[in-house]
């Protein structure tokens, strides 16, 4: 009887001192677990458990008896003794993260102070160690130890990321979990999209963490539908999905990469090719080409990002065309290289051009009507992962930064201020859509096949039935 009730109140003891050893995941966050990059981003909803896999992480980190989740060879191989760091707000510190890490580490095997801090900023475990920091703080405060982990709770700064990923000098691994509203934009651009990164991305609704519709969720299904009523409709999308909020008011949402990106192919004599410039004093001017075959099916086929004086823009496109062997059709540029500068006594770029033998034609700047055209030009249909109906334009995959733009091209907003007071702006944002406004302005044209051995100096081109464009418009 001793025996059996020293088993019972070492059960106890365990399970209310040694919680992490009994912490139960998520289907989802299960899956976090299992990931092995550098950098591992859970992008999650608000109450799928970020917070409790975070400090369970650490716990299987620092502590020799794993989770039964946690048994698998990168926590089992971790070096320890090890070092790490966890860097979030100031308030968020002290109101969740530090009486998290209480609810899940070892009692007895740990020891905090406060160092200076509000909180409890140092805390030893087990022979390991690691510090809480604030996104308060300077970035140069971040530039000093040599870390084997580090987790940051919600998205930080980039100068405070870049100046941490330089602690790892012999390795280890970076968290972050977070709700990505729009202050997570620049991890989308410079991680998730950076194909040279290591880094894996989990997502996860907040219905991986539903009683009735999760694996191992613990949330009643009520509840979750009463938290979501009180999200307001901007930042609904990303605290319900996980899904970034700066994509949200994306204004090419049919533009589907497994779709319209393609791998490039020969553009030969039965294509007929076009280019557009929209051309900058102080960024890079975009140049892009455009091909369209005898079906009237178009394709973006290069791109120039550069900068430089007329004379060396106008070198570097002939090299382009020369190495592509396509003579464009026609060309267009921007109006705005029509306007001579006042203030300084040289011909405008359109002629400037000209007498480099590059011959443009100003373009449209009907920027509504554009947009109409382009997001017809990317239509298609599906049906069961399937395309059923092509769509009528394609880009090929050596062009990225237009497949850069497609992916940030966004709607502007009125402050959060002025957005009950205004309706809603029919604008995009004006920023990173260079590409995007050659794109347009090119499918304003309508252009077609042209046969080679016309000899014909002008387009002829149909009249598109929605935009009312064609060339001479």
């Amino acid at each position: 009887m001793n025996k059996l009730r020293k088993l019972k109140e070492e059960k106890y003891r365990r399970l209310t001192e040694e919680k992490y050893r009994y912490f139960i995941p998520n289907g989802k966050v299960n899956e976090y677990l299992q990931q092995t990059d550098f950098i591992r981003i859970f992008s999650a909803a608000n109450g799928v458990g970020k917070t409790a896999v975070a400090c369970n992480i650490i716990a299987n980190l620092t502590c020799s008896i794993y989770n039964n989740f946690f048994k698998i060879s990168f926590f089992e191989n971790f070096k320890k003794p090890n070092r790490g760091r966890i860097v979030s707000t100031g308030t968020n510190i002290s109101e969740n993260i530090v009486p998290e890490l209480k609810k899940w580490l070892p009692k007895g095997q740990y020891t905090t102070s406060k160092g200076g801090k509000l909180f409890e900023s140092k805390w030893k475990i087990n022979n390991s160690s690691f510090d809480i920091m604030t996104y308060e703080q300077d970035s140069a405060e971040f530039e000093s130890v040599t870390l084997d982990w580090v987790w940051f709770d919600e998205p930080p700064p980039y100068k405070i990321f870049a100046a941490t990923v330089a602690r790892f000098r012999f390795g280890g691994v970076i968290y972050i979990t977070m709700t990505p509203l729009s202050d997570a934009a620049w991890i989308y651009d410079e991680i998730v999209l950076n194909e040279a990164k290591q880094k894996s991305v989990i997502y996860a609704n907040i219905e991986e963490n539903c009683k009735e519709h999760g694996i191992r969720g613990i949330l009643e299904h009520s509840n979750i539908e009463q938290m979501i009523a009180e999200y307001t409709d901007d930042e609904k999308e990303a605290r319900t999905t996980g899904k970034f909020m700066h994509l949200k008011g994306l204004v090419y949402k049919e533009y589907n990469e497994k779709v319209h990106f393609i791998k490039p192919f020969k553009i030969g004599t039965n294509y007929s090719v076009y280019c557009a410039l929209d051309p900058h004093p102080r960024t890079p001017h975009a140049v892009m080409w455009l091909a369209v075959d005898n079906q009237g099916t178009k394709y973006i086929i290069d791109e120039l990002f550069t900068e430089g004086a007329p004379d060396e823009l106008a070198g570097k496109i002939k090299a382009k065309e020369n190495e592509m062997g396509i003579v464009p059709r026609y060309r267009i540029i921007d109006p705005m290289a029509l306007v001579k500068d006042q203030t300084k006594n040289v011909p405008i770029l359109q002629d400037q051009l000209n007498s480099l033998g590059l011959y443009f034609h100003p373009a449209s700047k009907d920027l509504t009507v554009g947009i109409l055209r382009v997001k017809q030009a990317l239509h298609f249909g599906m049906e069961d992962c399937i395309v059923t109906k092509s769509p009528e334009l394609y880009i090929f995959n050596n062009c990225q930064r237009t497949d850069w733009e497609f992916k940030r091209y966004t709607w502007d907003e009125w402050s959060p201020r002025m957005r009950e007071q205004k309706t809603a702006k029919l604008k995009p944002k004006d920023k990173d859509d260079h590409m995007m406004e050659n794109l347009y302005r090119l499918l304003l044209l309508e252009p077609k096949f042209i046969p080679p051995e016309s000899d014909d100096g002008e387009m002829y081109m149909d009249i598109n039935t929605i935009t009312g464009y064609g060339h001479g418009n």
